[in-house]
């Protein structure tokens, strides 16, 4: 067990010793004193860091990380009314993961509150939170994950929509990762109204879902985007991805046009990998996916689609997954010419009546009609 010391037992023990001893002592690495340290209270350390510069400088800056839980309302409101202001001061990563079923006035939170007591605040993940009006201006300047999952806003707010703009902007240069899913109209909101020169330098994951959002021309404030998923109304837009993307997710988007999108990732092409584009309404693959000649993986469940063939797919593709497409009829021969494809999923779909046998010898095929195929396999080796 951590033996715990107070400060005042530090400093006797130090001042015991000779002057000169205990200036060597404290003039070791820093290693030494955060083990020292170690031994303190969570109380006592914030009153070491008003010995000295360096005492300061160690505790707030090598020592102490908090991560904070809340799966329910009673616990937050229990922890944040008691005399923690010593520990908030330290958490670095803060969750508030409650439950779907809660109603509205039982999962609201005032996130100001509660932020303008986390100045060292690296990650905040919210979950099925209702946002009430903001009692504080404050934010946290050091963030670098921020995650809104199904959170909604108390109506006639438009104070919350400032908050969580000011909230984003003033960690742009910092934020990592960004996701805000199903948060009414306010993604939309703060995405318009962040100032033109403000660039997300470092994010490299970004998820938005958001049935107002129209375009996707915000992505130019993120230079060094990795991985971007958009569930909106998306429609046309002439604004190019950042060369960097490598994963692109934008099922759903009923609206949205094909052929800007393929213009708009021709930067990414060296890099571009996945590629989803569930619940679009296609009738057939779109022209251009062969400019992606890193391509490992498209998903296109629940279209349209009617055919399948090999002539609009990279070569480099390993995994297509067309699962839960009732129209498609054809899984053309063509497909063969995909020498590295490995896995096809025809999943709750019509496919698994017209998959060519060669192509089921070559790639592993994912159906829900496995016994089915197993059998049509066996009598078309026999054939063979």
């Amino acid at each position: 067990m951590r033996r715990i010391f107070t400060l005042s037992t530090l400093l006797v023990s130090t001042s015991a010793v000779a002057s000169h001893e205990a200036h060597e002592m404290w003039s070791m690495g820093d290693e030494y004193k955060v083990n020292i340290f170690t031994h303190l209270s969570a109380r006592d350390l914030n009153s070491a860091a008003q010995v000295n510069q360096d005492w300061n400088r160690i505790v707030n800056d090598k020592f102490i990380r908090v991560r904070k839980q809340f799966d329910t309302p009673e616990s937050l409101q229990s922890y944040f009314q008691a005399d923690n202001d010593n520990e908030w001061k330290y958490v670095t990563e803060l969750r508030v993961l409650f439950p779907e079923s809660l109603k509205d006035q039982e999962r609201q939170v005032d996130l100001s509150a509660i932020l303008s007591k986390t100045p060292k605040l690296r990650v905040l993940r919210l979950q099925h939170v209702r946002l009430i009006k903001p009692t504080s201006t404050v934010v946290p300047l050091g963030l670098e994950n921020l995650f809104l999952d199904e959170c909604t806003t108390a109506p006639n707010t438009p104070e919350i929509d400032t908050y969580l703009k000011t909230l984003v902007e003033e960690n742009a240069q910092r934020l990592q990762l960004l996701r805000m899913t199903n948060l009414s109209k306010t993604i939309n909101t703060i995405l318009i109204a962040l100032k033109p020169e403000t660039s997300f330098s470092q994010c490299v994951q970004l998820s938005l879902a958001d049935p107002y959002i129209k375009s996707w021309d915000f992505v130019a404030k993120f230079p060094k985007l990795k991985r971007f998923k958009l569930q909106g109304d998306l429609g046309k837009s002439t604004t190019l991805m950042p060369a960097t993307v490598e994963d692109v997710d934008v099922a759903g988007n009923r609206q949205i046009d094909l052929k800007s999108l393929m213009l708009a990732l021709k930067p990414s092409a060296a890099k571009l990998t996945k590629l989803d584009l569930s619940s679009i309404p296609l009738k057939e693959m779109p022209k251009n996916l062969e400019q992606f000649p890193q391509l490992k993986k498209l998903v296109a469940r629940k279209t349209n689609l009617t055919m399948v063939t090999g002539e609009r797919l990279p070569s480099s593709l390993e995994i297509l997954d067309i699962g839960e497409n009732d129209d498609l009829k054809e899984l053309a021969q063509g497909l063969l010419s995909l020498q590295n494809l490995k896995t096809i999923n025809i999943e709750d779909s019509n496919a698994i009546y017209v998959l060519p046998y060669q192509l089921a010898q070559k790639a592993k095929v994912t159906s829900s009609h496995s016994r089915w195929l197993r059998l049509q396999y066996f009598v078309m080796s026999l054939i063979s």
